[in-house]
């Protein structure tokens, strides 16, 4: 039918079985053939009359588009502002509101944090004058998410609890695919948060609740998330050996369904937690394999905590440049990105690898802006790092 209509100059109908096969393809991840199809919706549209209708499918083909288009910079982005622009000159507040959210979706994944939290709290208003629950829950789990990614984590976890009050089992438990549920997200976001706030047994059951509601759920996406937020939640308090089991987990889940967005992030994690507990050689081989996956994925957002990794391990390995080149070339990614929390992690291992070359006055400056900036965002753990780092180095 989708061959068929063009040619019988059936548009209405070109453009109906067009959007069915580019949803199809959708479903099925055959990304690219879906993106097709629904350029051949699009053209469809341009040979039928211009009604309001009409003008609303428009939308939601660029909609589409834009969810199937290459992020950051393949024409996904484009294919949102485009059906945001649509969607403001008809003045249709509903998909004014899913277009400034799928927009904020992909600054977020492009790391443009900045641009990507101001977009999601306009969704946000909209979803709240239109009193829609379910949409205010995925936007805050959104907004949460940037917010601890920019290293904003009490605000972080202040709107992910307020994501969670929001959230109900029937209306987070349709979602399929590579989404995770959101109180899964939720719980395992705010892990993170308190783990980085200093409050580690409070993150350990976060994300202990999580790895359960996606267990009981048996959401593949959501275990993934889950475990990976356990796991960094044990690094960050240190406990490194608890550490591996679930990241191992979550390495083997992210290859089985092809998680590609976490993979980088799953792998350095693992390999930094080996080199931890003294498997040296395998985890400096995650760790790098992490890198160049990222790299490899155009993951920018993922790098500077990657790279932070790689720097503390080539630490432990005793070699002080690597880990110089790989903090500096962390904190100078973080800072780009407006990652703030990952800059001051950098700052510590710059300042580490400077001492261990001998040059304490250099040292100096890097430890002095990541004490201040973990005072300033609550860091506790980071905090007690610095504090205890200043001490030895005055003392020699």
């Amino acid at each position: 039918m989708t061959h068929h209509a063009p040619l019988a100059g059936d548009w209405a109908l070109a453009c109906a079985s067009a959007r069915h096969a580019g949803r199809r393809a959708e479903t099925d991840c055959r990304l690219a053939d879906a993106a097709r199809h629904y350029m051949d919706a699009l053209a469809a549209l341009d040979r039928l009359p211009e009604t309001r209708r009409h003008a609303q499918r428009r939308i939601d083909v660029w909609a589409a588009l834009a969810r199937t288009r290459p992020s950051p910079d393949g024409g996904a982005i484009t294919a949102a502002e485009k059906a945001l622009a649509l969607a403001e000159d008809l003045g249709d507040r509903p998909r004014i509101a899913r277009a400034l959210s799928l927009l904020a979706t992909l600054r977020w994944a492009g790391g443009d944090l900045t641009a990507a939290r101001r977009t999601g709290l306009r969704a946000l208003r909209l979803w709240r004058e239109s009193q829609s629950p379910g949409q205010q829950v995925q936007m805050l789990i959104k907004l949460g998410r940037g917010l601890t990614e920019e290293g904003r984590f009490r605000y972080a976890d202040s709107v992910l609890r307020a994501a969670a009050a929001l959230a109900t089992r029937g209306e987070t438990c349709r979602l399929h695919g590579p989404t995770a549920l959101a109180p899964v997200c939720i719980a395992a976001h705010r892990a993170r948060c308190r783990a980085e706030l200093g409050d580690p047994e409070e993150a350990l059951r976060l994300a202990r609740a999580a790895l359960a509601r996606a267990e009981d759920d048996g959401h593949a996406a959501s275990r993934a998330l889950a475990c990976l937020h356990l796991g960094w939640a044990a690094l960050t308090a240190q406990r490194y050996a608890m550490a591996v089991e679930p990241l191992k987990q979550a390495v083997a889940i992210t290859e089985t369904i092809r998680l590609h967005t976490c993979q980088p992030l799953v792998l350095g994690a693992l390999g930094y937690a080996l080199v931890r507990t003294g498997a040296l050689n395998d985890g400096a081989s995650l760790l790098l394999g992490s890198r160049e996956h990222a790299r490899m994925l155009g993951i920018r957002r993922h790098e500077p905590q990657i790279l932070i990794w790689i720097a503390k391990a080539a630490l432990l390995s005793g070699q002080p440049e690597d880990a110089v080149r790989n903090a500096r070339d962390a904190a100078e990614k973080a800072v780009a990105a407006g990652q703030l929390g990952d800059e001051a992690w950098a700052r510590l291992a710059l300042a580490r690898g400077l001492a261990d070359q001998g040059n304490i006055t250099a040292a100096r400056q890097p430890l002095d802006t990541a004490t201040r900036i973990a005072a300033h965002r609550s860091m506790a753990p980071l905090l007690g790092l610095c504090t205890d780092f200043r001490r030895s180095v005055t003392s020699d």
